[in-house]
């Protein structure tokens, strides 16, 4: 097998085996994806409070059932999320020596590397959250 057949696949597989340019995955995988994942687990939180609102103005609208679904429906996205994020960090990382410049490729390392201390503090954070609930 050749080098083309070793480039030849989606931009989704370039990119998990580091095969992409590390912009492609960092905008691609890392900013869009993050961003569409991230924006829609916000939405289903904003469409909840939302109904919440509204029933709290109009008792007699049954809002409960529905906000129920929302939230259920955005803690089924967050392992997606997880799953995403863990796709673009290893992406960007493996991506990161095809970079033009060297410190990019450091800049690139460095932000995979903040990006996994910040899912851990969030973990912890929510983590210690849903205890104190009970």
């Amino acid at each position: 097998m050749g080098a083309d057949s070793e480039e030849a696949g989606t931009l989704f597989v370039r990119i998990w085996r580091g095969q992409a340019r590390l912009r492609t995955a960092f905008w691609i995988a890392g900013v869009a994806g993050a961003l569409l994942l991230w924006g829609a687990e916000a939405f289903l939180w904003w469409q909840s409070d939302r109904l919440e609102a509204r029933s709290w103005l109009h008792p007699e609208l049954e809002t409960r059932a529905l906000r129920e679904w929302l939230e259920r429906l955005s803690y089924l996205l967050l392992p997606v999320i997880v799953v995403w994020q863990s796709y673009a960090s290893v992406g960007i990382w493996r991506c990161a020596p095809r970079a033009e410049s060297p410190a990019w490729r450091w800049v690139a390392r460095g932000f995979v590397v903040l990006l996994l201390l910040a899912e851990v503090v969030a973990f912890v954070i929510g983590y210690g959250a849903l205890r104190a609930l009970g």
